[in-house]
């Protein structure tokens, strides 16, 4: 499960809430990048805020949500790349490697047994 919604007024409530949520859960928290810092802040203010929230909150999958609202702020590249850390997904989005055949295999189930019906009935 993943879930977002770290408003709050201070840093420390904003990692109580993360705690909060994987408490709760949660596999992966979206944390809203405005809320790091103040609309007028800068980059460097945000990065260390940021810098705060991972150390306080452990092991906890965390993801970026540049938020429109209250105030819409885009991450800057260096704010990107020092975010960009990857970790294993918790889920694994591999294709399977039968997904084409067995598509196939249903559709064409499908249209027989709509032929089947369709015979029968008329």
């Amino acid at each position: 499960m993943i879930v977002s919604g770290t408003f709050a007024d201070s840093l420390d409530e904003q990692v109580n809430l993360i705690k909060q949520m994987s408490d709760l859960g949660a596999n992966f928290v979206v944390c809203l990048v405005n809320q790091f810092s103040q609309e007028n802040d800068s980059s460097d203010t945000r990065i260390k805020n940021a810098e705060y929230i991972l150390e306080n909150t452990g092991d906890i999958p965390l993801g970026l949500y540049e938020c429109p609202a209250p105030y819409h702020r885009f991450l800057s590249a260096e704010e990107i790349a020092v975010s960009d850390e990857r970790v294993p997904s918790p889920v694994d989005m591999t294709p399977w490697k039968n997904a084409k055949t067995v598509s196939i295999g249903i559709f064409t189930t499908t249209v027989v047994i709509y032929l089947l019906l369709t015979g029968a009935t008329g």
